[in-house]
């Protein structure tokens, strides 16, 4: 029924994906769809609506800068995000917020999906997550051509340092897509279109391309995870 995450992975990408308001805590449990190659892809029920949300979690050796600056990387888009065929900041309102606008390239015969959002970045001091959430605002640029442009949607990537110099990547969406959808095609993209950009995801971030650039709204906060490192090591040290 539903296609909600093709505009996830766009959305997402700018980044293109978590749904904190659509998809709280209070929702119907998560149902597991996948579980391979690391990933795993779930998806749920949302009340009022059609069509389901959708998580994917995996864990990956990086470091939140490294995953926020792939998602930065909008030229990157289309190597590691399913579907992503251009995607671009069209007004940067501060380090942390921003405006984006993506095209989905959605296989025929159905139309191309375009969508423009607002995306907004936090840092949790406290254990170094770092969270985008990203809301579909259809009013920020005109329509062009023959794509269809979301008019509703959230979409989140959440970034969760672990002790042990893993990161683990969660990314949730729910998105009311518009038009009509093939039930071959909605399938394919509530659950294959996920697990395929986290394997991207998880390849980009591997190459090195992202470890050395520094992000301006984390540049020196240090990862709770390697804080905890530290603490523990230099402990040792003393006994």
């Amino acid at each position: 029924m539903s296609k909600p995450w093709i505009i996830a992975c766009a959305l997402l990408l700018v980044s293109p994906f978590a749904c904190v308001a659509a998809v709280g805590d209070d929702a119907a449990p998560w149902e597991l769809k996948r579980d391979k190659d690391g990933i795993t892809v779930y998806t749920r029920p949302v009340e009022g609506s059609n069509y389901r949300a959708v998580q994917a979690v995996m864990t990956v050796a990086a470091t939140p800068s490294a995953a926020v600056a792939l998602i930065f990387d909008t030229d990157a888009c289309p190597q590691w995000a399913d579907l992503c065929k251009e995607s671009r900041v069209f007004e940067a309102v501060s380090e942390t917020e921003m405006f984006v606008y993506t095209l989905n390239d959605i296989p025929w015969p159905v139309s191309d999906r375009d969508a423009t959002t607002h995306v907004v970045w936090e840092h949790s001091e406290s254990d170094g997550t770092v969270t985008m959430t990203a809301t579909v605002v259809s009013d920020k640029l005109p329509k062009t051509g023959r794509t269809v442009r979301l008019s509703e949607g959230t979409t989140n990537w959440i970034f969760r340092p672990l002790p042990d110099g893993q990161l683990e990547i969660t990314s949730r969406a729910h998105i009311e897509p518009g038009g009509a959808i093939p039930g071959w095609l909605s399938n394919r993209l509530l659950v294959d279109s996920p697990f395929t950009t986290m394997q991207g995801m998880r390849e980009l971030l591997l190459s090195g391309r992202y470890d050395d650039v520094e992000i301006a709204f984390l540049d020196g906060h240090q990862d709770r995870a390697e804080v905890e490192a530290v603490d523990l090591s230099e402990h040792a040290t003393d006994e």
